[in-house]
């Protein structure tokens, strides 16, 4: 199976620590359901993906995959 993604001790400073030492591998093809309850970070970590804020770590992309990032005022 291929990773698509490779995430390697991601850690997210806000106001506070928000992610400490993420780690996850993300395989092509499949599908991933992203859930937590208000505030704790599923937002701020899809835009870290997209890399849209600033984070510590690696995050590394697939060449032919490139991440994108739509927000909506609804």
């Amino acid at each position: 199976m291929q990773i698509h993604d490779n995430t390697k001790n991601v850690t997210v400073d806000m106001d506070f620590e928000l992610f400490s030492n993420l780690n996850m591998n993300l395989h092509l093809g499949n599908i991933y359901g992203l859930v937590g309850p208000n505030g704790c970070g599923k937002t701020t970590l899809l835009r870290c993906i997209a890399n849209l804020i600033g984070y510590q770590g690696t995050l590394e992309m697939g060449e032919s995959h490139k991440p994108f990032y739509i927000e909506s005022s609804k």
